[in-house]
Parts: C-alpha cells; sequence; structure tokens
C-alpha cells in the first residue's frame, strides 16, 4: 500500500473521532509501507531475488550453471542479458566477462516464451556465485580430485576450465587461489565442480557450505570442516543462530591465524526466491524428508503436485534434480521433479552463438563469445562449409568439452552466409 503524502488533515465536515481515525490510518500505511522497505532490503542483503534496481517484478527465475552464450543459456533456456544487471553474491556489480561457461548463475527474468523450438526470457538480473575461492591444496592422483580451502572439489568431464589453465588440471600448483562454481553434494561432502579458474588478486576468500557448529557466544564457527574465528565480526553481524545443517556463506581474510581463518562476513547462503511464476533450479538435494518434502541448494520444495521423471526411489541427499514450478511464500511449489544422473553428466553439449572475432586456419580453431572452438576433426557443417569460416562471420557451434577441459571441440557448425 502507497504512503500518503498529504499533510493536511480534512477536518471540515469530519468529527474529531474521524480525524483520529484517519490520523490511524495514515500511520498504518506508513508503518506497513516501512516493513516493506525493510523486507526488500534485508532479502537484498541476504542473496534474495529482486528487480536489480529495474522496477520490473521478475515472472521467471532459473538457477545453474551457464552452458551456452548468442543470449546466456541456463537451464535449456536463452536469456537476452544484454540489458541485465550482473552482480556477484554480494551484490556487488559485475561486467559480462564474469559469465563463462560453467558459471553457476541465479537468473530473474521475464516470463519464459516457448516457441516449439527454444525457450527465451529476457533476463533482468544475473547474480554469479561461487562455491569456494581460496588456495589450492592438493590434486589427488587420479588428477579428477582438487582440495580447495578444506572443501573436496571433483571434476568431471563437463567440468570448464579457463583458458589460463592452458595445461589443464596439471598446470596447477598448491597454494594457487582458484574460483570454484560447481554444486554442492552434501551426502558426499563434495563440490561437484561446473567451472573453475584462476583468481590470483582475489581480495577475500570465500567459502559456501553447511554449518558444523556454531558458537555465536565464543566467536566460533565451523563449516566444511574449516575452524573459522568470528572475532572481527561486530555483534550486528552475527546471526542468532545457524543450526547445524545450515547452509552459510563466510568471507575470509587471505591470511589465516594459526589453524583458523579470520571472517569478514557471514550469513545464511541459501537462496532466498520472491514470489514467481515459472521457477527452474538445478542442483542437489541438501535436505530431504520425503519424495514430498525436500531441500534443493538450501531451497525448500513441496513436491505432493509433481509429477516425477525419473521416478522417487533415488530421491535422496546429494541427488541430482532438475525442479520446475512456482514460488510461493520461499517454497518452490513443484509441477516436475526431473532425477538426473552423474553419468548423464558425460554427454552435455555446450552451445555458441555469435561472430568470429579470430581464426586459426593452421591450428583449427575460431574464438566466439571469448570461447575458443577446435573444429578438428569431423563437425558436421550446416549451411556452409569449412571454407566459409572468416572473421565476423556469425556462426551457431554445437560441442563438448576438449580433453583439457579449456576449449569446445564442435560436433556442428551451422555458418550464416
Amino acid at each position: 500500500m502507497p504512503m500518503t503524502r498529504n499533510s493536511e488533515l480534512p477536518y471540515g465536515p469530519y468529527t474529531r473521532r474521524a480525524a483520529m481515525a484517519a490520523w490511524a490510518a495514515w500511520i498504518a500505511s506508513a508503518v506497513y509501507s516501512l516493513i516493506a522497505l525493510v523486507a526488500i532490503l534485508l532479502l537484498s542483503g541476504c542473496g534474495g531475488v529482486d528487480s536489480g534496481g529495474t522496477g520490473a517484478t521478475p515472472a521467471s527465475v532459473t538457477v545453474g550453471p551457464v552452458s551456452g552464450f548468442g543470449s546466456v543459456v541456463v537451464g535449456g533456456i536463452h536469456h537476452d542479458e544484454s540489458g541485465a544487471q550482473i552482480v556477484d553474491d554480494d551484490g556487488q556489480p559485475l561486467d559480462t566477462q564474469a559469465l563463462q561457461l560453467g558459471t553457476m548463475t541465479a537468473i530473474e527474468g521475464s516470463a519464459i516464451v516457448d516457441s516449439g523450438t527454444r525457450r527465451d526470457s529476457t533476463a533482468l538480473r544475473v547474480r554469479v556465485v561461487e562455491q569456494v575461492i581460496g588456495p589450492l591444496e592438493s590434486v589427488e592422483p587420479s588428477g579428477t580430485v582438487l582440495r580447495v580451502l578444506g572443501q573436496r572439489v571433483v571434476v568431471t568431464p563437463t567440468t570448464v576450465l579457463d583458458a589460463r589453465l592452458s595445461g589443464g588440471l596439471t598446470s596447477l600448483r598448491a597454494g594457487d587461489v582458484l574460483a570454484v562454481f560447481g554444486q554442492l553434494d552434501v551426502a558426499d561432502a563434495r563440490i561437484v565442480a561446473t567451472r573453475i579458474e584462476p583468481r590470483t588478486q582475489a581480495p577475500a576468500y570465500v567459502l559456501r557450505a553447511p554449518v558444523d557448529t556454531y558458537e555465536r557466544g565464543l566467536r566460533r564457527l565451523l563449516m566444511g570442516g574449516v575452524a573459522i574465528d568470528l572475532s572481527a565480526l561486530g555483534e550486528a553481524d552475527l546471526p542468532a543462530s545457524l543450526p547445524a545443517g545450515t547452509l552459510a556463506r563466510v568471507k575470509l581474510q587471505p591470511q589465516r591465524t594459526g589453524t583458523e581463518w579470520i571472517a569478514s562476513a557471514l550469513r545464511p547462503a541459501g537462496l532466498m526466491l520472491g514470489d514467481s511464476e515459472q521457477v527452474e533450479i538445478e542442483g542437489r538435494i541438501t535436505l530431504f524428508a520425503s519424495p514430498q518434502d525436500f531441500s534443493v541448494d538450501g531451497v525448500p520444495v513441496d513436491a505432493r503436485g509433481a509429477t516425477f521423471e525419473g521416478g522417487t526411489a533415488s530421491l535422496a541427499v546429494g541427488a541430482r534434480v532438475e525442479v520446475e514450478g512456482r514460488t510461493v511464500g520461499g517454497t518452490l511449489v513443484a509441477r516436475k521433479v526431473e532425477l538426473e544422473s552423474d553419468d548423464e553428466s558425460d554427454g552435455r553439449r555446450f552451445e555458441l552463438e555469435g561472430r568470429i572475432s579470430a581464426l586459426d586456419t593452421t591450428a583449427l580453431t575460431f574464438v566466439v563469445r571469448g570461447v575458443t572452438v577446435s573444429y578438428a576433426g569431423t563437425p558436421r557443417f550446416e549451411g556452409g562449409t569449412v571454407a566459409d569460416l572468416a572473421l565476423n562471420r556469425r556462426v551457431a557451434v554445437k560441442g563438448t568439452l576438449s580433453a583439457d577441459r579449456t576449449r569446445l571441440q564442435a560436433t556442428s557448425i551451422h555458418v550464416e552466409l
């Protein structure tokens, strides 16, 4: 309800009782507006979904890793990000270079339009969410498991490595500061990485993990197995409670004191969603009571009216799912729950649309939207041939990750002549 701005009390025919009633109504309206404003500010400060300053209420929310460009593709939906606000997990502005293949995002946008061949939305705000930023401690002999800031990070065939890691995982050294995007698997105490990139100038480390123990009075926190000293935080900066198992996000000073890291900020990390009619979340179950009552990456799901693709027998903490529905009061009321196998990620395809900005006919590579594409081998050409590849030529590419995970190996290339 908007606040009344009329500064004059309308006496005239009003009785004193009516005048007092009018004042009471005005005060109630003012209080209501103030409460609403405080709620919005609290949601914004705690990672809540809002309009990003656009003045529009998002009709859709999509959560998951970036799997393509042309417009930003997340969850199979093409989001036009040209007018969107791009922010980090603290709400601070970022440029478009923060969006890369494998980046975990929460996208607030317009209603999703299904044309039959693809789904489109206009993004209002794109939030970029790292799971951990910190020093590399070790790489297991298998070469597919890292330990970063005490967290076990699993690398899969679809984990994108930044192009600066040109030697793949073999280029990493203990102490290298990395940003890891991915899905938290609390059942196996691991992060299944969707992207890894170097962060040599990180002003702070970040950890997003379940709380083990929180001792507010003693200013101590254990989360993700990492001991954290909270003494640098003010009283108002300490959450009243953080029960064991709660997802939290802590920022840490880069230098450790003894065995403890020093916190510079702490808050719950569950994504707080406003009411929206179209919500799609790709993630892992972090809490499970029943197939009808569970949480995905900290978001509570009511699946009593949902259809289940893949059945319900394998639903459990750590299971990888895609949930579609609407949000009411912070709960995702599911229409569909799809169970996804980790093995299916081996065949995940990435896609790019745009103009060729660099071309190397010797190495058989070109660059689109900052992503290097190899056309070695036998990719299928449509609309043109390999001879038609040229600078500024518009192409649409589908492919898989290369062996070192730093570029795309094209499986099909559509050339626009």
